[in-house]
């Protein structure tokens, strides 16, 4: 749920940003700020500070994504290590072995869209971002709601081995 508000926050704020930008480019003049004593050429110096407020606004927005990659790896992880720990003790897991093993796999890939995410601003952005966009494709389009799913399935088998659950 709190993944949810963050990333529903962090849209907002390029929604907002987008709005801003249009307001300012409409509303203000953008193309001609500096004096000049010869010739009538537009020096689009606004144009180029409002560019670049709009490129620190998404970084900022790359940092939230980052935070949230980061997150889901540390769950996928926990759950992952509870599983596997509940699994070995216990006749009856209430959650399969394979699916923390695809958590696992889901965090580990998403720790990588990470690393990938932060080199791409250091080193070389073409490689480092489609690395990290196939990475974050494979993830949210396949391994998650496959994930999710089966979690799904494992949801009500789960609720009959609890004692006490449905009274």
């Amino acid at each position: 749920m709190a993944a949810s508000y963050v990333e529903f926050m962090a849209k907002l704020m390029l929604l907002g940003r987008e709005q801003v930008v249009y307001f300012l480019w409409t509303k203000f003049n953008t193309s001609d700020w500096l004096v000049r004593t010869s010739g009538s050429d537009e020096d689009e110096v606004g144009a180029r500070v409002m560019e670049l407020l709009s490129i620190l606004v998404h970084g900022l927005y790359l940092w939230i994504d980052a935070f949230e990659w980061f997150a889901i790896t540390l769950i996928m992880m926990f759950l992952y290590k509870s599983v596997h720990r509940i699994y070995y003790e216990n006749d009856s897991p209430l959650f399969s072995y394979s699916w923390a093993s695809l958590g696992m796999t889901i965090g580990v890939m998403n720790f990588f869209d990470l690393i990938a995410s932060v080199l791409r601003l250091r080193y070389d952005f073409r490689t480092f971002h489609q690395l990290a966009l196939i990475i974050s494709i494979l993830n949210t389009t396949l391994l998650l709601p496959v994930w999710m799913l089966w979690l799904g399935r494992q949801l009500s088998s789960a609720a009959d081995k609890i004692p006490d659950f449905n009274k």
